[in-house]
């Protein structure tokens, strides 16, 4: 976005993963080399512009139990994970910005009408379109945008090799891993 570095400096993670960094100047390189990848990038933007205004709508005017479900859907869109959800009632507060008791009691609501089964640790989540419906206007918008700039959740427009390369569109891209602090 015209910038030489990324302002903030705290990243949470929720799944255990790998993590790539890409040199600021390189990648602004690449952008302008391969307008694909500038287009993938402004997409992206755009994308998470998207997802960032639902989500500010959301945290003003919804439903704890709303935006439990949103929060829920969104984690399993993005883990593919089939059903199951890790994570502790107080890690989503924090990731929802409520108290560790409010995750509670919507997970609570979310069970008593079928969505989900809460485990200690676990959401297993037992009727997405439930869920879905649940979370109403909160969830489907952002998604959707998504879907239709860069593609099913599931279908990456880029795929790393077993070589630690990855490549777009047939082009190679150089990838190094981060440093671990």
């Amino acid at each position: 976005m015209g910038q030489d570095r990324w302002s903030y400096d705290v990243a949470v993670v929720a799944e255990s993963s790998s993590v790539l960094r890409v040199d600021a100047a390189r990648l602004l390189e690449a952008a302008e080399r391969r307008p694909g990848i500038r287009e993938m990038m402004l997409r992206f933007a755009s994308s998470f512009t998207a997802q960032m205004g639902r989500t500010i709508v959301s945290n003003l005017i919804h439903c704890v139990e709303q935006r439990t479900a949103r929060w829920i859907l969104l984690y399993q869109d993005r883990v593919h994970s089939d059903e199951v959800v890790t994570i502790t009632h107080e890690e989503m507060g924090f990731m929802l910005g409520v108290r560790r008791a409010s995750i509670t009691d919507a997970l609570h609501a979310l069970e008593s009408d079928g969505a989900i089964r809460s485990l200690r640790g676990q959401i297993i989540i037992r009727d997405r379109a439930r869920l879905e419906a649940l979370a109403a206007e909160t969830y489907g918008f952002a998604e959707a945008e998504y879907q239709r700039l860069i593609g099913p959740f599931d279908d990456r427009p880029c795929a790393v090799s077993s070589t630690n390369g990855r490549s777009c569109n047939g082009q190679a891209i150089s990838i190094e891993k981060a440093d671990s602090d």
